[in-house]
């Protein structure tokens, strides 16, 4: 992204106050569905035994951090030491909460798969101090190894660029194949990757003859995120082919794509019908004679026999 920040807002329009008012809407309605999922969980004591829901709160917990850390850029980010570091930070975190939040929807995916076509429980899918380590640790790390491959390279990878504090977007080919390597294809990978996992259980639920409506609802997680891609790479393919600093709106639009990740994750994880069921156990202001207690998001017995496998898979697909 060009440093004449003054020149394009002149030219074409652009404003930092203008790209934070857009943020703080999108992201206000991204905190409070994440904060609704946090509070939920922390809520209800069935909800916290539940293994699937402890991945839908780590997932939020990391979305969180890529939501907050994309909020707010300086409107001096460019002439201010202090608050280009800050941005540079910022950028850091960003792309952490945004890899991190892949990985927790990836181990979200693979959970599920292993109950349904695996017939696993899931504890046995995989254990669940690893799915930490993968999914908080390693995108660490990995960013970690992003920032030492641009300093031995000499370029700068954290800061402005001209959307939010994050990857930047210079017409530099070592900064755009950081990018690419960075987030846009590990983005790419998990979201078609977990698709094709949901489809899967979608397939064997239909051979099972069991009700086959939620993995459609899950399966909305991973197409939003890769429609809310869309206008970065819209915005970088401009940029790309232009030589320039793109256009103001495609800069407008992906700042609220990317600040409603958190908002999606609680539209399409946090309030399914267990979730529902358990919110009016704990109210007594709402009429639950027809509810059962613990519906949510059921853990299934080791099963080696399929029709005992279909049996708990009844109740499970139920919940969801």
């Amino acid at each position: 992204m060009s440093s004449d920040l003054e020149q394009l807002q002149l030219e074409e329009g652009y404003s930092i106050s203008t790209r934070n008012t857009i943020s703080y809407i999108v992201s206000s309605l991204s905190i409070l569905g994440g904060i609704f999922i946090l509070v939920v969980y922390l809520l209800l004591k069935e909800l916290r035994s539940k293994t699937l829901y402890k991945l839908v709160f780590n997932l939020t917990v990391s979305s969180m951090v890529a939501t907050l850390a994309g909020i707010y850029v300086p409107e001096d980010v460019e002439t201010n030491k202090h608050a280009s570091s800050y941005c540079q930070l910022a950028g850091f975190f960003h792309e952490y909460g945004s890899l991190s939040t892949l990985c927790w929807s990836a181990a979200f995916a693979i959970k599920i798969y292993g109950l349904v076509v695996n017939a696993e429980s899931l504890e046995d899918t995989v254990k669940l101090k690893n799915v930490y380590l993968g999914c908080f640790v390693l995108p660490f790390t990995f960013c970690l190894a992003l920032q030492t491959a641009a300093y031995w390279t000499k370029t700068q990878l954290f800061g402005f660029n001209g959307t939010y504090c994050w990857l930047i977007d210079d017409l530099n080919e070592v900064q755009y194949i950081l990018q690419t390597v960075g987030f846009f294809l590990p983005s790419i990978i998990v979201s078609i990757g977990t698709g094709i996992l949901y489809f899967r259980i979608r397939n064997t639920l239909i051979k099972l003859g069991l009700e086959v409506k939620w993995p459609f609802h899950f399966m909305l997680y991973p197409l939003m995120i890769l429609l809310l891609m869309i206008p970065s790479m819209v915005d970088q393919a401009v940029i790309l082919i232009q030589g320039g600093d793109g256009l103001p709106i495609l800069h407008y639009i992906r700042v609220g794509a990317s600040q409603s990740v958190t908002f999606w994750n609680a539209a399409t994880y946090g309030l399914t019908k267990g979730v529902r069921n358990e919110l009016r156990n704990y109210c007594p202001c709402v009429n639950n004679k027809n509810s059962e207690l613990g519906s949510t998001l059921r853990d299934t017995n080791d099963s080696k026999d399929r029709s005992r496998h279909a049996s708990h898979m009844e109740d499970y697909t139920m919940d969801c």
